[in-house]
């Protein structure tokens, strides 16, 4: 799309333009001055079809030969012809694809020419000739950064155990910043309905092909519910006031809330949830401070009497710090799994930025339900604002986990294997233990954290390390550069899994809802009303059908009814009739 407006509305551009490149090769031209391009660019982003071509590296290809002009030329096939014609970009075609990469097409980690060049050695302060490789877009180079991490891991969980060394087709690579870019690899192709993909060489070396879903917003969307919320200055200020971040204050004031719910001292805390959204905000000058100092003291007066509030108190300084604990296995913390209960009438589409998958549709939008009425120009609501916030924040980081858990059932529907481990990686997944442990819970799978935060850089490396030469393969590459710092497993609750799925249930729904929405509202005055009519006439029918069997109930209960009495009366007569007859004898 890039470039078909480029040259639409800059054509003169478009005509003087030498040469069109995404950014990683842009950096192996400038480094090497030598105009080789990604497979991985190139197969996701500029629709090149390397299963097309002959592959670079073929073995055939050595045993005849094959020069690399002719191999170059065997990869022009990976282009389209048809599809370029289509778009109006067929002089592209006419130029044999030259300014978009042409035939110069090589896997990840292949050296570009003979290294740095001798204006980018000086620049960077390196000697020329140091070796340079071929990259890749940077969630990939995550995902290559993290898929070939031995899991050496035997614990038990729902589904049984978790093998030592997973395979890499039945590992999920989760790359989670500004959005999420979903990563599962496989040896033979697989078409999705709303998927991108699937991509031959696009990430951990020519013979497998990857599919890509992903979510279009995550900690972006995070940021966003936090920072828009009318109560941010206030859990701004008390976060600053503890020494932690907003994402730490509100994990902590979750658990606060949880554990004050449980312990039935609804007046504890500024608002609890409840059926109808939230109670009554706390007398003129309690704060969220004040529920503090509460709820220390009962800790000290009932930690005797009261089993249920003992054990209540505030992250240790780890866990404000939102590590992780060091140990490879992980034990599950109790306030985790709990906190989800707290989201029971509030739920979430994530969709504000639209829908990358599985429904691809670029003008979805988000959903929150169950929100509550607070006046916010009032010091005396500022902790039911906190509370407030702190749920919403929830309802996100669930609605996420649930987009996870979508993307997996879709991919399972069209005969994928469901992930034995997720392997969540980026800052979000060290920094933030609630949105880790969310995501294990629904999704029903164990989630496994790499020791470095930033895999991106990992995956540079691991390609940097096949073009010098150090490693054969990326694989092997992968194994040495990548490790696992902690496994979080799923609950074992029944109750919390029934209800995720109950939510996860709702979820879909409004996901498919929000779809008729769209659609009935985009039909420029003509709308079918029969999906609406459909649904209402079930919901009457439903009704009516309850009340109609309701009647028919109660009437066949006075048929027996009367039946009973009518049999019993009659045999009460014949007997009276014998009775009255052997007298008359007598």
């Amino acid at each position: 799309p890039k470039l078909m407006w480029i040259k639409r509305h800059k054509p003169i551009a478009w005509d003087n333009a030498g040469k069109f490149m995404d950014l990683t090769d842009f950096f192996g031209y400038k480094a090497t001055k030598v105009d080789m391009r990604s497979k991985c660019t190139v197969t996701c982003k500029w629709t090149y079809l390397p299963h097309k071509a002959r592959h670079n590296k073929n073995p055939e290809d050595e045993k005849i030969g094959t020069s690399k002009q002719e191999t170059e030329r065997n990869n022009l096939k990976g282009w389209s012809n048809d599809f370029f014609t289509t778009i109006g970009l067929e002089d592209l075609i006419e130029e044999k694809f030259d300014r978009i990469g042409g035939g110069r097409i090589y896997d990840i980690g292949d050296p570009i020419g003979t290294g740095l060049c001798e204006e980018a050695a000086n620049e960077l302060g390196l000697l020329p000739g140091t070796p340079v490789g071929i990259g890749l877009i940077d969630a990939h180079a995550g995902g290559l950064g993290t898929l070939g991490a031995s899991i050496r891991v035997e614990s038990k969980n729902i589904k049984g155990m978790i093998k030592e060394d997973v395979p890499f087709d039945r590992r999920m690579v989760l790359v989670c910043g500004t959005s999420t870019c979903h990563l599962t690899l496989s040896k033979s192709p697989r078409y999705v309905p709303g998927i991108w993909g699937p991509f031959l060489g696009a990430v951990a070396g020519p013979e497998y092909w990857v599919l890509e879903p992903g979510q279009s917003t995550s900690g972006a969307l995070l940021n966003f519910v936090i920072k828009s919320h009318w109560a941010y200055p206030f859990a701004k200020k008390e976060a600053e006031k503890l020494g932690m971040s907003v994402f730490d204050f509100l994990n902590s004031h979750l658990k606060t809330m949880r554990e004050l719910s449980r312990s039935g001292l609804k007046n504890a805390m500024a608002s609890l949830p409840s059926f109808h959204g939230f109670e009554q905000v706390l007398p003129s000058g309690t704060s969220y401070k004040d529920s503090k100092r509460l709820q220390d003291a009962l800790i000290r007066n009932d930690k005797k009497e009261n089993p249920i509030v003992t054990g209540i108190s505030l992250f240790k300084k780890n866990e404000v710090d939102g590590g992780l604990p060091k140990s490879p296995r992980s034990p599950r913390r109790k306030w985790e799994g709990q906190l989800a209960y707290l989201t029971q009438h509030v739920h979430c589409l994530p969709n504000f930025y639209g829908n990358r998958a599985p429904y691809a549709d670029p003008e979805m939008r988000g959903v929150v339900s169950g929100l509550s009425l607070f006046e916010v120009d009032s010091k005396e609501t500022k902790s039911s604002g906190i509370d407030d916030l702190s749920i919403q924040y929830l309802a996100v980081i669930q609605a996420l986990a649930y987009g996870t858990k979508h993307i997996i059932e879709t991919l399972a529907a069209a005969g994928d294997e469901t992930p034995e481990v997720l392997i969540m990686t980026g800052g979000i997944a060290k920094k933030n233990p609630l949105f880790v442990a969310e995501h294990a819970d629904i999704t029903g799978i164990p989630v496994a954290i790499p020791e470095d935060v930033d895999t991106v850089l990992i995956g540079a490396t691991v390609a940097a390390g096949c073009a010098s030469g150090h490693f054969s393969s990326l694989q092997a590459a992968m194994k040495s550069m990548s490790r696992i710092e902690t496994i979080v497993e799923p609950t074992f609750d029944q109750k919390l899994i029934s209800f995720h799925r109950r939510k996860y249930e709702v979820f879909k729904g409004m996901s498919e809802h929000h779809l008729l929405y769209k659609k009935a509202m985009e039909d420029d005055g003509r709308v079918d009303q029969m999906w609406w009519q459909t649904n209402e006439s079930r919901i009457v029918h439903r009704h009516k059908k309850s009340k109609s069997k309701k009647l028919l109930e109660k009437a066949a209960g006075m048929f027996w009814i009367g039946l009973v009495v009518g049999l019993a009366t009659g045999v009460g007569s014949m007997l009276a009739m014998v009775s009255t007859s052997r007298r008359s004898k007598k």
